[in-house]
């Protein structure tokens, strides 16, 4: 007999609950994401597809494998531009628990996740299995023995998110699962980065006749709100002095790629306290040239960049 084209929705959703008064919702919104396998692959189904058969009697399947975000559903395989935005849900907290001074924290739950991969993963899926409507799909992603810290906060306002979960992954079809039993795995979040490791055995789908389908998803994708910011990149000051004595020559050199605002300063005594701003802030792009500035002979003088908040 042959392969019939599954028509099957796959959109990686957990419902979410409305936040309510106090509630406030984080965006999980980045640009930076990777997987860990190593072969440019986050979300795989490669046996689900099936397109034909060999001689012999074994199905061709067309491997249902997408890269890491953000993706355009329509076109998988096009890499979207460097830099590209991509959100996959919401992380939703009571403010109502906090009290807005120093730093806390609050343990994170299942049920303020509401996961969104839908839009991306989900209809890349059926737009590619022609799903009528693509959208009509969903998935429940529930989060287990969650353990760690959760959402770190300073002054009122979050700052990272650290934890870790078991993770179950069912597929669905017009709210109905469609696998015996769900994917397991997990996910480690660290500094706001998520990495997702769900390689289960093949799975028995209602669909296939319980044929098993192998499913495996290792997405590690970042949320820019919630990673703490890189280091500055500090540059080297380099300072020398007119013949004279009265006029201090100060260039200033990066190796890397400037990433904040900085105010070069000057100090008669090293104190900390007794730094001054002289010449203007700059910052990638207006890198001063060499600069002039007068100093007194019979003192010492000083001279640093500061990385400005």
């Amino acid at each position: 007999m042959n392969p019939v084209r599954v028509a099957v929705m796959i959109l990686l959703t957990l419902f979410p609950v409305l936040p309510t008064a106090g509630d406030t919702v984080i965006p999980l919104r980045g640009t930076e994401a990777s997987e860990t396998s190593g072969d440019g692959i986050a979300f795989d189904l490669p046996r689900l597809d099936g397109i034909g058969m060999n001689p012999d009697g074994t199905t061709i399947f067309n491997p249902l494998s997408y890269p890491p975000l953000p993706i355009d559903p329509a076109a998988p395989e096009n890499p979207l531009p460097e830099g590209t935005e991509f959100e996959f849900g919401t992380l939703t907290y009571d403010e109502a628990l906090l009290t807005g001074v120093g730093e806390e924290s609050l343990p994170v739950t299942n049920e303020m996740f509401a996961f969104d991969f839908d839009s991306s993963y989900g209809l890349a899926l059926g737009l590619e299995i022609d799903v009528r409507p693509p959208e009509a799909a969903g998935s429940a992603l529930t989060l287990l023995n969650i353990e760690g810290p959760g959402l770190t906060f300073r002054d009122g306002f979050p700052t990272t998110l650290d934890f870790t979960a078991s993770v179950e992954w069912m597929p669905t079809l017009n709210g109905f699962s469609q696998a015996l039993f769900p994917y397991t795995g997990t996910v480690e979040v660290v500094n706001g980065t998520f990495t997702w490791a769900l390689s289960d055995e093949p799975e028995p789908w209602f669909i296939t006749n319980g044929n098993r389908i192998e499913f495996s998803f290792d997405l590690v994708a970042t949320v820019t709100a919630l990673a703490p910011p890189a280091p500055p990149v500090i540059p080297i000051v380099r300072v020398s002095a007119v013949a004279s004595g009265t006029e201090a020559i100060v260039e200033i050199l990066f190796d890397e790629t400037p990433n904040r605002a900085y105010q070069l300063e000057s100090s008669h005594t090293l104190r900390e306290l007794e730094w001054l701003p002289v010449g203007t802030v700059f910052s990638e792009g207006t890198v001063p040239d060499p600069q002039s500035f007068p100093v007194d002979p019979d003192q010492p003088a000083f001279f640093r960049v500061r990385a400005l908040p």
